[in-house]
């Protein structure tokens, strides 16, 4: 075992999460505000127009181009909070980002694409069933310029704004965790509750309820923590996490959603209940059930010790 093992080198002092925490998230969206800025002066000078009607004009020349803007603005702050964050890693813990991956210089990307194919064809598998039990949920919302436009951002985006989120909580944080307390299953139990807190501010937190959404978070990063511990680096995690953040935005949207983009199709009722807790829940079982036969994890290594090799 690598991962954990490898944050057991004295430099996990409490107060260098605290730093690397508050200038890799909040340090990011400060950047991207004053680089935002600079660009909109330059832009104001070299313009012979409005720089405010140019924007109104950008966004209102296509049906969703509005929401494409929009969706730049949520997710480029972490995207860029990612390498913030891997510089953050390597000054104050003297350690790459690849050693927060997996403990290893290498990044084992064949497990990244096997999780995000298999994640995907189950969003795939349950969207056809929800299409044939209730086609009249769905309403086709297809553009071509703002979907392709929405495409090429999230391609581009996504997967850097979820292995930020991955690499800082289930990759940085879980090897803190087990550097204090040893124990496999406080590393599972700890970021997942953190990774679902982080989401509270979410709008469909608001609009749906706690106690409907809360869980959903909190199942989904308990599944990408377990296949974590069993797989020995957060590689699987990326890439699960990933294709599931592609798939709400590129395929489905619906109203409330905390990425809210042009996406091919609309689910017009979206009503999170017991059921969906309960699916999402059985998905991560299969997901498990698959990743563990693939690669022959031993279930018993969540008991063992975190210790020195």
């Amino acid at each position: 075992m690598n991962h954990l093992e490898r944050g057991l080198d004295g430099q996990n002092q409490w107060w260098k999460y605290i730093i690397t925490f508050f200038v890799s998230l909040l340090g990011s969206v400060f950047l991207v505000v004053i680089v935002a800025v600079l660009l909109f002066l330059i832009l104001d000078f070299l313009l012979p127009q409005d720089l405010s009607a140019t924007i109104d004009s950008i966004r209102n020349s296509s049906a969703g181009m509005a929401g494409n803007l929009d969706f730049i603005v949520i997710v480029l702050p972490l995207a860029v909070g990612l390498i913030i964050a891997c510089w953050m890693f390597r000054w104050l813990h003297k350690r790459n980002y690849t050693e927060v991956i997996n403990g290893t210089k290498r990044i084992r990307w064949g497990r990244f694409f096997f999780a995000a194919s298999l994640w995907g064809l189950i969003n795939l598998s349950i969207l056809l069933f929800g299409l044939v039990i209730q086609p009249d949920n769905f309403s086709l919302n297809f553009n071509l310029v703002p979907f392709l436009v929405l495409v090429l951002i999230s391609v581009s985006l996504v997967p850097l704004q979820t292995t930020m989120e991955e690499i800082l909580f289930r990759g940085y944080l879980a090897q803190g965790v087990a550097s204090w307390t040893r124990s496999r299953w406080w590393v599972l139990i700890i970021p997942s509750i953190l990774f679902a807190g982080i989401h509270i501010a979410n709008p469909e937190v608001a609009k749906y309820g706690f106690w409907l959404i809360m869980p959903l978070y909190l199942i989904l990063g308990l599944i990408m923590g377990l296949i974590t511990i069993l797989d020995d680096g957060i590689e699987l995690a990326m890439g699960l996490h990933a294709i599931n953040n592609l798939y709400v935005t590129i395929l489905v949207t619906f109203e409330g959603s905390a990425l809210a983009t042009p996406a091919l199709l609309v689910q017009k009722n979206f009503s999170p209940s017991l059921a969906a807790i309960v699916v999402l829940a059985l998905s991560g079982m299969f997901f498990v059930a698959v990743a563990s036969r693939r690669y022959g994890w031993n279930f018993a290594v969540l008991n063992k010790k975190v210790e020195t090799q």
